[in-house]
């Protein structure tokens, strides 16, 4: 695989693992060391920004937003069960 071949696989795996992120609960610790919580839905082509739903925040909740991610310190998805 040469470095071209490896980029396009890299770019696919991420893609994919935003991808299969939509939809579910998202954990963020600001660069300013807040922590704020909501639904994961989007990340734009460069992964700079994500927008997320009901952003819960100190200052109350936030229907939807878009965040930079050069404001972001840690963005986490915590585990969830499998329905069966």
């Amino acid at each position: 695989m040469n470095s071209q071949e490896f980029n396009v696989f890299l770019r696919e795996r991420s893609l994919s693992f935003w991808k299969s992120q939509k939809g579910k609960p998202a954990n963020l610790m600001m660069y300013t060391g807040i922590k704020v919580n909501g639904k994961f839905e989007e990340v734009d082509g460069k992964q700079t920004q994500f927008q997320l739903s009901n952003l819960s925040t100190q200052l109350g909740v936030y229907n939807e937003t878009i965040i930079r991610g050069s404001d972001i310190l840690l963005m986490e998805f915590p585990a969830q069960k499998e329905k069966n």
